[in-house]
């Protein structure tokens, strides 16, 4: 750890001491100041700061950007996840007489699950394809703005591709939940 002692003359003008100590700074602060007064009580000793307190402050803006940034993903993760979860029940909505004829003719749940979860996932995972190719092209110009994160990480790629699907695939799951649960008399009363 290290302790720096800031000392101003106006101006743009100032000096610093750096000092290289294992005691915590708030110890050995009262201590530095007397040592520096024994040898000239005129020296104003006005700051000290610990290390970690000067780059936590040089860190403070990048911190709240971060954090922005990530509030923003999650409310684009939100909408994504509302938007499938729209577009799927509007989906299994329209089908819902074949649906019931489905049913009527003999289908189970399970043929109605895969069914519906294919058909409400294939856009999803053209979409993801779409969105990985994109990524890939464009992950040399995104390189020169990220730092110790790689444009073309695999784990990276694949955590948010896997994140994508279990979104959608619980976007799908309600909708057909609810679709295989309706009796087919009425699924075919609604056309």
């Amino acid at each position: 750890s290290g302790l720096v002692v800031y000392r101003w003359y106006g101006g743009n003008n100032q000096e610093s001491l750096v000092l290289r100590t294992n005691l915590p700074a708030a110890t050995i602060g009262p201590e530095l100041r007397h040592a520096i007064w024994t040898i000239d009580p005129a020296i104003p000793v006005e700051r000290l700061r610990s290390m970690q307190q000067i780059v936590a402050a040089t860190l403070a803006p990048r911190r709240f950007q971060m954090l922005l940034v990530v509030l923003f993903a999650a409310a684009a993760l939100l909408l994504v996840c509302l938007g499938i979860y729209g577009v799927v029940s509007y989906s299994v909505a329209r089908r819902s007489p074949e649906i019931g004829l489905r049913m009527a003719l003999g289908a189970s749940a399970p043929d109605l699950y895969r069914l519906i979860f294919f058909t409400g996932l294939q856009p999803v995972v053209l979409g993801l394809a779409a969105g990985v190719v994109t990524a890939l092209a464009l992950g040399r110009v995104l390189g020169s703005l990220l730092f110790g994160v790689s444009p073309f990480s695999p784990l990276l790629y694949a955590a948010a591709a896997a994140g994508l699907l279990l979104v959608a695939a619980a976007a799908c799951w309600l909708p057909a939940r609810r679709a295989v649960r309706i009796a087919p008399s009425l699924a075919l009363r609604v056309e």
